[in-house]
């Protein structure tokens, strides 16, 4: 998937659910890097930044990122333990 326009950070969501949507934690560390990224992303570019959850049962995790952009519309991707 790609655009002509610039893809803002702030249209990245993730979330993740272990055995229960309810049994995981999204983990911030700034001083460790896990953080939010704080840039666009230009046209033909790529960003990759890590993301923790604090998770009740490590060997079932689904994890869901979603994109919404005005410029490509609405994308998703979901991966699974």
């Amino acid at each position: 998937m790609g655009t002509s326009c610039p893809v803002t950070w702030r249209f990245f969501a993730t979330t993740s659910s272990a055995g229960s949507p309810s049994a995981s934690e999204q983990v911030f560390d700034s001083v460790k890097g896990i953080d939010v990224p704080t840039v666009d992303v230009p046209p033909g570019r790529s960003i990759e930044w890590p993301v923790a959850y604090a998770v009740a049962d490590s060997g079932d995790v689904t994890m869901t990122v979603d994109l919404m952009a005005l410029s490509m519309g609405y994308a998703k991707a979901m991966f699974v333990s």
